[in-house]
């Protein structure tokens, strides 16, 4: 039976909202754990996007996270270690598994809301080796290591594109 893409779609955007980034751990009784649950959320969305289940048209969503784990907080924004960890290794594991598709993508947006331009992956490039070189305080999850090789998959892509 084949899938599905606007059902899976519809899942996903489901779960994305209920385990969205955006939503602070601090009123829940267990924060770990709904940070935990977030990150393997996104991991199983970013599986599904690098199958190709869910269609190019919801990587918005994956790149709404990655820019909430890369943005720099405002001064009057209060976001827990724990929180800004989870977020970080969100984004994390969401360039280690669609990194090419996002990439592939900056370079040929088929849709608005997924376009990343070349300039933009650099920038991110740069908060990654940040993540690595300068890891949270609250490191539950080997952030350190993970986000290094990020940044090396991220700059390994910009290199390929630019031979």
């Amino acid at each position: 039976m084949p899938f599905d893409t606007v059902t899976a779609a519809q899942i996903a955007r489901d779960f994305w909202h209920r385990y969205s980034v955006g939503i602070s751990t601090k009123s829940g009784p267990n924060p770990k754990g709904l940070c935990e649950t977030r990150i393997n959320v996104s991991v199983f969305l970013a599986r599904l996007f690098e199958a190709g289940v869910i269609p190019v048209e919801e990587l918005h969503r994956a790149i709404h996270d990655i820019r909430e784990g890369l943005k720099t907080l405002k001064g009057d924004e209060r976001v827990s270690e724990l929180d800004r960890a989870c977020r970080k290794m969100v984004t994390v594991q969401y360039i280690l598994i669609i990194g090419p598709l996002l990439f592939n993508e900056s370079q040929n947006p088929m849709h608005k809301s997924s376009a990343i331009s070349t300039e933009k992956w650099e920038v991110w490039s740069s908060s990654v080796k940040k993540i690595a070189e300068t890891p949270p305080d609250v490191d539950e999850w080997e952030l350190e290591e993970d986000a290094a090789e990020a940044y090396t998959k991220m700059t390994d892509l910009i290199s390929k594109q630019e031979e």
